[in-house]
């Protein structure tokens, strides 16, 4: 998705650069009001919780998840094409994707970064945890953490990105990265 929209005239480092920093050094806003947070809602009806609502929440926020992902496969050709990826690409992943996502064979995640902070002045109450850590029968997952401190969250966010494989690296920024031949020689 990154490189399409970068390949859509999109400035990507613009973004990235606010996501990496946080809005902490943001004029108009109050430093001490300022969040970051990353959001990782489970997708699809794996995940469980041990208390009954947090269990009808947490499966009811995988539903949303797949659904919304499933409308999302609706208009994946057209990303891979705003992409640039080969045209052969698409058939191995869009058609199976509802099918793989609906009988959540998978444990998959959603990662979703969040920023904010309120303007000077302003007096609203600024949540500094967030109740809703879940486990599933795999084992403990995280759904919110929150940070208020600017060193953290930029800490979090750089080991994030140095996780990324090359393989990563090269397809979200190669438009010539060929998923397939890369991983037909690295079976051989």
């Amino acid at each position: 998705m990154e490189r399409g929209l970068k390949n859509q005239g999109n400035n990507m480092d613009i973004s990235e650069g606010i996501f990496c920093e946080g809005l902490w050094n943001h004029k108009l806003l109050d430093r001490t009001s300022c969040r970051g947070a990353i959001f990782t809602p489970p997708i699809g009806l794996w995940a469980s919780a041990s208390d009954s609502h947090k269990n009808t929440t947490i499966k009811k926020l995988g539903e949303l998840w797949r659904n919304n992902l499933m409308t999302v496969n609706r208009h994946f050709e057209k990303g891979f094409l705003n992409a640039k990826r080969p045209a052969e690409e698409y058939p191995l992943y869009g058609p199976n994707i509802d099918e793989e996502l609906l009988q959540d064979r998978h444990r998959s995640l959603m990662q979703v970064r969040a920023l904010w902070g309120q303007s000077h002045g302003k007096n609203y109450k600024v949540p500094e945890t967030f109740e809703g850590a879940a486990s599933s029968s795999e084992g403990g997952f995280t759904l919110a953490t929150i940070y208020s401190d600017q060193v953290q969250w930029t800490d979090r966010l750089s080991s994030y990105r140095a996780n990324f494989t090359p393989e990563m690296k090269a397809l979200i920024n190669d438009s010539s990265f060929d998923v397939l031949k890369h991983h037909y020689e690295a079976e051989q």
